[in-house]
């Protein structure tokens, strides 16, 4: 009898051809955010952390180093994103950058929690619904950019994003981030940790 190996689907006698390896993950990027009020934090890897995602577009200024070819972190300069789904666009941030902010934290910098949920085949009682704390280190953030912001939501006949629309929006934010998700654990929904 053949073992399956594999840490997701598919599984296969080697387990190589699974989609997710088990953490740790690694991520590094540039990020432009937006603080704002009723924030919502909505493919595979996303669904095991409690973290979901759908196959959408980001468009965003990438910041330069040298020359005059975009954008770079400086007083002044204008950096902008866009995601789209199915042709529509859902969201719209631009930050003019105003200062260098030593030591902020955008977003509040609180710890990852997230809700995994999994519906059952058999009946309405989900066959997972747990809350995901996430274990993160080597958190590292290049200088922290604040400016002034703006954020749109758009409609779409496929999503229901617009309305999550800000009541107020806050500071805007540009930085390069990188950290590694080395696993976590689940809590109760209930908040009993």
């Amino acid at each position: 009898m053949t073992t399956l190996e594999g840490w997701t689907l598919p599984q296969t006698p080697s387990g190589r051809t699974a989609t997710v390896p088990p953490p740790p993950w690694h991520y590094s990027g540039d990020v432009i955010a937006v603080d704002f009020e009723d924030s919502e934090l909505s493919l595979l890897r996303g669904l095991i952390q409690g973290f979901p995602k759908k196959l959408g577009e980001v468009h965003m200024t990438r910041p330069v180093e040298i020359g005059r070819g975009g954008s770079r972190k400086a007083p002044g300069e204008r950096f902008a994103a866009h995601v789209s789904s199915l042709g529509r666009r859902l969201a719209t941030v631009s930050v003019t950058i105003r200062e260098e902010a030593a030591g902020a934290q955008p977003g509040g910098g609180g710890p990852l929690i997230h809700t995994r949920h999994w519906p059952s085949l058999e009946n309405e009682t989900p066959a997972i619904h747990e809350l995901s704390l996430v274990s993160v280190r080597d958190v590292e953030n290049g200088t922290m950019w604040r400016g002034d912001a703006t954020l749109e939501f758009g409609t779409s006949d496929f999503e229901e994003v617009d309305l999550l629309a800000p009541r107020s929006v806050g500071s805007g934010w540009v930085y390069a981030t990188a950290f590694s998700v080395v696993g976590g654990k689940t809590l109760p929904i209930g908040g009993d940790r």
